[in-house]
């Protein structure tokens, strides 16, 4: 979990940040922030020739699956493939296969579920997975649910979301990060981490 800071040390936004390898990333930012977060991480990409910066969010489709009963079907579905969920640990995550579909699962439990996946999946493969999942948590007390539910369970887990605790306020102004409490777990002012744009200002 991360912060794209700006150099006032206020939040573009906040995002998850994958290492699918020793060079290979994987950013999953706020679906209604992506225009913005692209064009300024495209921005400073000039400051860094060597990264190579590929935009594929008409390519990856994302589900969230939440709650308690959420192993227990995964695992059931998996077992069909032979495929495993991520080590127990927070942020961990695994590549898999469902129906056929190359799937990365990860273990964030963004809602604030202490159980909690993100799955992604190639787009078009985005149907299927759906009711595969749904289908095969008949009767295990799944729900479907949209981003005002996801908003309820992340304000009732104490969690922050861009555009309330993050971003900018009612009145326009910039909402520092470090005003929320739960940025301690976004923001690293380690001199591991390096420099980096905002830190001066954090």
């Amino acid at each position: 979990y991360t912060i794209i800071a700006n150099e006032g040390g206020g939040a573009v936004d906040d995002a998850y940040l994958y290492r699918l390898g020793e060079k290979e990333y994987l950013l999953v930012v706020n679906a209604a922030n992506s225009s913005k977060d692209l064009a300024w991480l495209r921005e400073h990409l000039r400051k860094f020739p060597k990264v190579i910066l590929e935009d594929r969010t008409e390519r990856i489709a994302m589900a969230s699956f939440q709650g308690p009963g959420s192993k227990a079907v995964l695992e059931k579905i998996l077992r069909e493939t032979r495929s495993m969920l991520p080590h127990p640990g927070r942020n961990n995550f695994r590549k898999a296969s469902i129906e056929g579909v190359g799937v990365t699962i990860s273990r964030t439990g963004y809602t604030g579920e202490p159980v909690g996946f993100e799955l992604f999946f190639s787009a078009d493969k985005a149907l299927a997975i759906w009711e595969k999942l749904c289908h095969t948590g008949q009767g295990q007390g799944n729900v479907t649910a949209g981003l005002g539910a996801r908003e309820t369970l992340r304000l009732e887990a104490g969690l922050p979301l861009y555009g309330h605790e993050y971003g900018i306020d009612m009145e326009g102004k910039e909402i520092p990060v470090l005003a929320v409490p739960a940025a301690k777990i976004g923001v690293s002012i380690s001199s591991v981490k390096g420099n980096y744009i905002g830190k001066e200002a954090l």
